[in-house]
């Protein structure tokens, strides 16, 4: 049993950025997809000894599945890294031409 996926999510100006703790899941266990302005992240989080025959487990395992919904991301520009239990994604919003930077003349 696998619960749940402890988040913190901030908005920057020019980026989103979500930090996903994931606490004894490796980088090759885990899964992101971005589609339709959603992010999902899915993780299995296996047992390390599957051929020993456990008496008790009180530890989670399993597959857990979150979708989070980003509005203007560029999604060729996300990157993604995971580092000590923590999946960190960066998710950079689409620039409009019409927000970019604009000289203002003084009168």
């Amino acid at each position: 049993l696998h619960l749940s996926i402890r988040r913190q999510r901030q908005m920057c100006i020019r980026d989103s950025i979500l930090e996903a703790e994931l606490p004894g899941v490796s980088k090759e266990d885990i899964s992101l997809k971005f589609e339709q302005n959603i992010l999902l992240i899915k993780d299995n989080k296996k047992l390390k000894n599957e051929s020993q025959k456990i008496q008790l487990n009180e530890r989670s395992t399993g597959e857990l599945e979150r979708h989070f919904k980003f509005d203007d991301i560029n999604k060729e520009a996300i990157t993604a890294n995971h580092a000590e239990g923590v999946l960190y994604v960066t998710l950079p919003k689409v620039i409009d031409e019409d927000e970019k930077a604009t000289t203002i003349a003084i009168q």
